[in-house]
């Protein structure tokens, strides 16, 4: 408890955004900047993996996720649809093709590939009318001959 009212005074600081005066237990300190509460609640958060408090601005939202996310905790936790572009989640992604080794949306993955109607491997759609993959076709041939 402070002694007299000089004591009090002497322990309130400034609030950086708002700058009002603000007690020393009502504050919270971010880069070696004074906040009151109320500013602090509405400018920063802590990033959803590391607990980096960081300005909300500068944070990331990721609606797979439904959280936020520093730069750099982002890209640790994201990839891009190869096709279209859309963010996923590493533990989210629709599918990630064993022919190309690149991740896809499960949209675009049901587009861009197929199952080869022989044994069932992964294929490319474009161009292959047969539904079958090289190694299928070519016993095929085989048969045929």
């Amino acid at each position: 408890m402070p002694n007299n009212i000089d004591d009090l005074i002497e322990r309130q600081l400034i609030c950086a955004n708002c700058e009002e005066r603000v007690r020393e237990d009502y504050a919270s300190t971010v880069r070696g900047e004074i906040f009151c509460n109320t500013c602090y609640n509405e400018l920063f958060s802590a990033c959803g993996r590391c607990g980096d408090t960081k300005y909300q601005e500068d944070l990331v939202y990721s609606d797979v996720l439904e959280d936020d996310f520093c730069s750099s905790c982002f890209d640790d936790l994201h990839t891009k649809c190869t096709e279209c572009g859309e963010v996923l989640a590493y533990d989210h992604v629709g599918t990630v093709s064993s022919e190309t080794d690149e991740d896809y949306c499960e949209e675009c993955y049901n587009l861009t590939f197929t199952k080869c109607k022989e044994c069932g491997c992964e294929i490319e759609r474009e161009g292959n009318e047969d539904h079958c993959c090289e190694e299928c076709l070519g016993k095929r041939e085989v048969v045929e001959v």
